[in-house]
């Protein structure tokens, strides 16, 4: 039998978002350093195109495990999860998470598979304390891996708060943000969205879920028409909550003001057609849209989630306001439509800050220093635990 060699990046997912990207990102790096590299992908439909991107970038793409739905089987997924690591034998499994504790049965699997080092990353916070069941469970998961990476400092912090991670364990590893595809001009994106030509229009980007705040976006959105009354509003994205902010923006009277995007794949192409970027979440890790929004050039009016310390320090670059604060997130929206000077000053300033910390290229830098720490080997998918908390 060979011996163990290479990476397995394992995306828990059943839907094509920015963790997705990231792992994307990191295969394509790694592939082009000349690392053996292999992926394992839920069988879900809606992950065929990051099946189909990761085996043209040269990865060994195996599809297998179901982590989200109502019959989802753990043993299941440790059963199908350790028959693909025991065929494709890597020395790093790399398990990317959106949510805590999810994707367990890969690192069960992993260990069992006899999978030299197993590694997670946790995209998102944990916003309220464990319950006891919960922290025991991730507790003994956690023993089986010797590294878990986070995508912003606020996030660690979370999880040490209300997880019990070990912090030895733990190192920060931001998102990255790719450069930009070729902008449609403004008058182009424009006409495709269906917006006002020669208006504001100040834009959120993300899946219409609870944590994601688009009902809060709707009634900041009310509160800025009053103070900015030329401003238009967008939503590019769907999901669950489409019924719900009709029936909001219906109630608020801004049906002609509101414009609802859907959901958009293109969308980074299409950041030229606004002028604000508003980030309502409840909670975030990094958003990789937020991101994308900065590198495009807009500036920021956003509630004071995990990420937003890393992209704009002591509020430098964006106008911050409480998670929730519905008012004071329409104030800021209406200050950034009203003051030309104030959006250049705050987009240039994030967007440097871009361009220079959040790269793929250094974010892929500090995931092989994140491999080197967990393994022990300088230099390679490769010191040791006291570096970690740096």
């Amino acid at each position: 039998m060979s011996e163990h060699s290479g990476t397995c990046l394992v995306s828990i997912s059943y839907t094509r978002a920015g963790t997705e990207e990231v792992l994307l990102d990191l295969a394509r790096c790694l592939v082009r350093d000349g690392e053996p590299v292999s992926a394992i992908v839920p069988g879900e439909r809606a992950l065929d195109g990051l099946a189909n991107d990761l085996v043209a970038a040269g990865a060994v793409v195996v599809r297998a495990g179901r982590f989200f739905g109502e019959d989802v089987s753990l043993v299941r997924n440790v059963r199908d999860l350790r028959k693909a690591l025991r065929a494709l034998r890597p020395a790093v499994v790399h398990v990317h998470t959106p949510w805590v504790g999810i994707g367990k049965e890969a690192v069960v699997a992993a260990w069992l598979a006899g999978v030299p080092y197993r590694l997670r990353t946790e995209q998102n916070p944990v916003p309220d304390p464990l319950r006891l069941r919960q922290r025991l469970s991730l507790k003994l998961s956690d023993r089986l891996v010797q590294g878990i990476s986070f995508v912003s400092s606020g996030n660690r912090e979370s999880h040490l708060r209300h997880a019990g991670r070990p912090r030895r364990k733990c190192m920060v590893v931001p998102n990255a943000v790719r450069p930009a595809p070729e902008p449609r001009d403004r008058a182009t994106a424009r006409a495709e969205l269906g917006l006002p030509l020669d208006a504001l229009v100040a834009v959120m980007v993300g899946r219409l879920e609870r944590r994601k705040g688009p009902l809060d976006f709707v009634r900041a959105a009310a509160v800025a028409a009053k103070a900015a009354p030329g401003l238009h509003f967008a939503i590019a994205g769907d999901g669950e909550m489409h019924v719900d902010i009709e029936a909001a923006i219906a109630a608020a009277g801004l049906e002609e003001r509101i414009h609802l995007l859907g959901h958009r794949p293109n969308i980074r192409a299409l950041l030229p057609a606004f002028d604000i970027f508003v980030q309502p979440s409840h909670y975030e890790g990094l958003s990789v849209a937020m991101l994308e929004a900065l590198a495009a050039g807009l500036p920021m009016a956003t509630t004071d989630v995990d990420g937003v310390a890393e992209v704009a320090p002591g509020g430098d670059g964006a106008l911050i306001v409480p998670i929730g604060d519905t008012d004071a997130l329409g104030e800021a929206v209406a200050r950034l439509a009203n003051d030309a000077e104030l959006r250049r000053a705050l987009a240039n300033t994030t967007r440097r800050r871009i361009e220079r910390e959040f790269t793929v290229e250094a974010t892929y830098a500090r995931y092989r220093r994140f491999y080197a720490l967990a393994t022990g080997k300088r230099g390679t998918p490769g010191t040791r635990r006291r570096e970690f908390a740096r």
